[in-house]
């Protein structure tokens, strides 16, 4: 019973999934026996609105590269990309003899037309700047993709999907709300397991968002017994695709469904064997790698049980803030909450050891409220500049906390490079607001109730 109440909303939720547009009327008097040569008539575009182009061009700004392979300087890495000569001339004939070579491995369908071609000029040519940032993010959460779908048995070319998606941008987020590498609608996320509150979001999770799209493969896969019709339902839900089947005259071939299914959908398979291509011939298109600043394989994981403020672990660890964002995707509001169960903290291999030290204070410090705040948005010449002499004893996180200021801005305050070292009697220039002042006037004319009781 409960199987099949899952079953049922599960088929209406997927009604009303992530990318649902009204299907464009096709004037054809016999529309179900249209063929992929049929289909090489029809003028396709790929449109600046299209979800795949709207994904590559969420890497454009993407915290995630701040290091660079063949040039130091961005901008001249980024101009010889969009350098025309710099685009090796390739015929139709050799990308659907390369698209053959590919086809002959693979249970998909990788057929080659003017929708596939409007996608790998996409990839390899108008975006091939985002598409280097792609095989850099690539060799990162391919290796873990293929491990996952191998579990379920399932083909490896589904890592491609991934692309197509979210262009391996964890953090992605379409416009209608969809989340992740895999782009998970939140009633779609809830069902198969992805833990959504008002702390986290586990369709940011790689691991477990990979998990869950496995799962609804596996699903869909029941459901029609072809994997090109598992991507057309993963992208606009099992009952547009019913609905395309019978107006089709119950074919079950994408490309026959083809103009009965919702318009970005259409482009959607196209995408996909594009991405299996360019990714597999990107040296032949003269595109290379360019690594992200840092990949999970250069990270470890601490389990933690306690409430945690990413910006306390930012000060004590002396991570930026962003970094830890970036590595720790999961938490929306950079707090591990404490909520029962163990959750994962991302840090670099070098961090651990001074998190292990620390952990117990910051076990404290966020149990007690009393953590780092958020610097203050108003400009430095609206805050009131204090000048602060080092005290015995006292370190810079303890003069960020008084001033409830952030580490890094101290460091830019002073012009101070060398860690966490200050010196007793040292002056340190700190700006604060007028009501953080106030407050800790406030704090400083209490009396010390430990000092009072032990005297009398």
């Amino acid at each position: 019973m409960k199987k099949a109440v899952f079953l049922l909303l599960l088929f209406v939720f997927q009604g009303f999934n992530k990318k649902i547009f009204v299907s464009e009327d096709i004037n054809s008097s016999d529309i179900s026996s249209l063929t992929t040569e049929v289909l090489d008539s029809i003028n396709f575009k790929v449109n600046n609105d299209d979800p795949v182009m709207m994904a590559l061009d969420s890497l454009v700004t993407s915290p995630y590269f701040k290091k660079f392979g063949y040039y130091k300087d961005t901008s001249i890495q980024e101009s010889f990309y969009n350098r025309r000569d710099s685009i090796p001339k390739t015929s139709d004939a050799e990308i659907r003899a390369r698209l053959a070579r590919l086809n002959e491995k693979s249970p998909f369908n990788l057929v080659y037309n003017k929708e596939t071609k409007a996608f790998i000029d996409l990839y390899s040519n108008k975006m091939r700047w985002s598409t280097a940032k792609i095989m850099g993010l690539s060799q990162t959460y391919f290796p873990m993709f293929e491990d996952i779908l191998d579990k379920y048995e399932l083909p490896l070319e589904f890592k491609y999907l991934a692309v197509v998606e979210s262009a391996l941008n964890p953090r992605a987020k379409s416009y209608v709300g969809a989340v992740g590498l895999w782009q998970f609608m939140y009633n779609t996320g809830k069902m198969f397991d992805l833990n959504i509150t008002s702390y986290l979001d586990e369709r940011k999770d790689p691991y477990k968002s990979t998990e869950a799209a496995c799962k609804y493969f596996i699903y869909l896969y029941n459901l029609y017994g072809d994997w090109d019709l598992v991507m057309a339902a993963y992208n606009c839900g099992p009952g547009n695709v019913n609905k395309a089947i019978r107006r089709s005259g119950q074919s079950r071939n994408y490309w026959k469904l083809w103009p009965y299914l919702p318009k970005e959908t259409r482009g959607y398979v196209p995408a996909f064997i594009a991405a299996n291509y360019v990714l597999n011939y990107a040296e032949e298109h003269n595109i290379h790698p360019i690594q992200p600043d840092l990949t999970f394989f250069e990270t470890d994981t601490i389990h933690v049980t306690q409430k945690v403020d990413l910006l306390e672990v930012s000060e004590r660890l002396d991570l930026s803030i962003e970094f830890l964002e970036m590595i720790n995707p999961t938490y929306k509001l950079n707090i591990i909450p404490k909520d029962g169960k163990k959750h994962i903290l991302y840090l670099p291999y070098e961090s651990v050891g001074l998190f292990i030290e620390n952990e117990e204070a910051i076990y404290q410090v966020c149990k007690s409220g009393n953590m780092i705040q958020n610097p203050s948005e108003a400009p430095v010449e609206e805050q009131i500049e204090v000048k602060h002499l080092v005290e015995s004893g006292e370190n810079i996180i303890d003069v960020a906390k008084r001033y409830r200021c952030l580490v890094r801005d101290l460091k830019k305050w002073n012009k101070l490079k060398d860690g966490y070292k200050i010196s007793e009697g040292q002056e340190l220039q700190v700006f604060v607001s007028a009501s953080v002042l106030e407050s800790i006037k406030a704090e400083e004319e209490q009396p010390d109730t430990d000092n009072t009781e032990s005297n009398s």
